[in-house]
């Protein structure tokens, strides 16, 4: 009697196994679509805007990999802007500590110390970082998102006027699995297809 309610047991464990199984396998397609559904349209976005992603390396740097590759003439290394960022942030609290919703006096100082941590990506501070950066380097930033209610988000500084730059960064807002890249022009290779010079 007790082999056969083991076995019993065993295969209804087996039975839900195979359907947590299944059902997270499901939830990965599902996350891989929705995934490969943003990346479609961010691309389709920089295209008809004549530019296309040139891909940094998801590592929880992105945004910051993302920017000096913009940024040609600053050679700097992510760990480096990742200190001027938090001495910026540290400098201007009271410009940036609004972007949080909760709790601002108590978290603001933890979340931009966990900034400078190497591939940390904090979600509640996050939304400051492209402004920060624009203050940083006087330059107007353009972000392209997938996101449907915002696919081009202007980024203009609050801090001086005497802007010379432009930033151009790829987003895409997939929750959970975010992503920034640098943009570039797009180039039609028109001359090798046709055989004209332009």
């Amino acid at each position: 009697m007790c082999t056969t309610e083991s076995n019993s047991t065993m295969i209804d464990n087996s039975d839900v196994i195979e359907h947590v199984m299944n059902s997270s396998a499901g939830e990965a397609l599902v996350k891989a679509l929705l995934r490969q559904m943003h990346t479609k349209r961010l691309d389709n976005l920089l295209k008809s805007n004549g530019r296309k992603r040139y891909k940094i390396l998801k590592d929880g740097n992105c945004f910051i990999n993302a920017v000096l590759h913009q940024l040609p003439e600053c050679r700097i290394s992510c760990t480096m802007l990742r200190e001027q960022l938090w001495d910026h942030l540290s400098e201007h609290e009271a410009r940036y500590c609004s972007f949080l919703t909760t709790n601002v006096q108590d978290r603001y100082a933890k979340e931009i110390e966990d900034l400078k941590t190497d591939g940390h990506w904090n979600n509640s501070l996050t939304d400051c970082l492209p402004l920060a950066i624009a203050n940083m380097f006087h330059t107007f930033i353009t972000i392209y998102s997938s996101k449907l209610g915002s696919p081009v988000i202007e980024i203009t500084p609050t801090l001086g006027t005497n802007c010379q730059q432009h930033i151009y960064l790829a987003y895409v807002a997939y929750p959970g699995q975010e992503h920034y890249d640098s943009c570039v022009p797009y180039q039609y290779h028109q001359q090798v297809i046709t055989g004209r010079q332009q």
